[in-house]
């Protein structure tokens, strides 16, 4: 690997001056780009391996979800670390649901997200709301929803959607 940064000086209407280039270590570590199809392939199949797991860990999450929103509608006191935990998760659940097949659930928990940053302190309006996204979820995965391009996704999305403007405006 060639370390040095290359230096040009330049002399332009009277005035001189350095360009100045670092290495580009990138380009020296992967070389002048594409990719190997070997490699993309073993990862496509890894992911493909992990999907059945994904099932039991998004079941395991939306089950927590639940249980997390149960104390957080039951007790007052646990309501702030209940929503948390409910944030955490869901973030979790997003981030995973396009990758293993799942968008609906990334769409959803990105509405949930949005909608809990928003909602500061949630009040018994606002936690009937974040359920109305935790029984989709729970749905989508006990059901296998992987798809999105279909009325039933597309009624699930607008129906949450509206349930969140509705709350937004009434507060």
């Amino acid at each position: 690997m060639d370390d040095k940064v290359e230096v040009r000086r330049v002399t332009e209407g009277g005035l001189s001056y350095e360009i100045l280039t670092p290495p580009n270590k990138l380009k020296q570590k992967v070389g002048d780009g594409g990719f190997d199809p070997v490699a993309v392939t073993r990862a496509q199949r890894a992911v493909q391996a992990m999907t059945g797991d994904y099932v039991g860990q998004a079941e395991a999450h939306v089950a927590a979800l639940r249980q997390a929103m149960d104390r957080a509608a039951a007790d007052a006191g646990l309501k702030a670390s209940g929503i948390q935990q409910i944030y955490d998760k869901t973030h979790e659940l997003r981030g995973e649901g396009g990758t293993f097949g799942f968008p609906l659930i990334t769409s959803i928990g990105a509405l949930l997200c949005g909608y809990i940053d928003r909602a500061g302190s949630p009040g018994a309006a606002e936690l009937d709301v974040v359920s109305a996204h935790i029984d989709a979820m729970t749905g989508i995965i006990a059901n296998r929803i992987t798809g999105v391009d279909n009325a039933i996704c597309r009624q699930i999305l607008t129906d949450l959607k509206t349930l969140i403007e509705q709350r937004e405006r009434n507060r």
